[in-house]
């Protein structure tokens, strides 16, 4: 349930940060042989734009690799009961940098796989979702009362002077 957590603040972290990037996963996982850990996030359509994870990992034993698997949340669930689905990137590796496309925005799941080596690993990862952009999503309500505000004022600033100007006649 640790990765839970994890999720859910990158998400609150997505919503708050204004720059290129956000941190997506800084955590040392355990795997047995055949089992996974998973983590979900959005990407909002600000954020879509050349999306990537990159980041670093260290893999121990150093002769063993893990796969990266990176699905949509439907994909995910299907994966997970068995049933085939496309994968939207996939990345064995042992040690060092590594580095995903994520094609569009949506809700997606990394998942970090040891189904390949004959015993456990401890997975260290550090990872970021980088992006195109500054990834703000903007709300058109605030400019559109803005504008209205706008149109209001000068609409009382004609209506005074045009009263000014019949005072003016008299």
């Amino acid at each position: 349930m640790h990765m839970t957590r994890i999720a859910f603040t990158v998400l609150l972290l997505s919503a708050w940060l204004q720059a290129g990037s956000v941190p997506l996963l800084a955590d040392t996982l355990d795997l047995s042989v055949g089992q996974y850990r998973y983590i979900s996030f959005r990407i909002n359509e600000a954020q879509g734009r050349e999306a990537t994870i990159s980041g670093t990992i260290l893999v121990t034993p150093d002769t063993a690799m893990v796969e990266y698997i990176l699905l949509t949340s439907d994909g995910f669930r299907r994966w997970s009961s068995g049933t085939e689905t496309d994968t939207l990137a996939f990345l064995t590796t042992s040690s060092g940098d590594f580095r995903l496309d994520v094609p569009g925005f949506g809700d997606h799941v990394l998942l970090v796989s040891n189904r390949g080596n004959y015993h456990p690993v401890s997975v260290s990862i550090t990872a970021e979702l980088s992006f195109l952009g500054d990834g703000i999503r903007y709300n058109n309500l605030p400019m559109a009362f803005q504008l209205m505000l706008v149109l209001l004022a000068g609409g009382v600033v004609i209506a005074a002077a045009a009263l000014a100007v019949r005072k003016l006649r008299k």
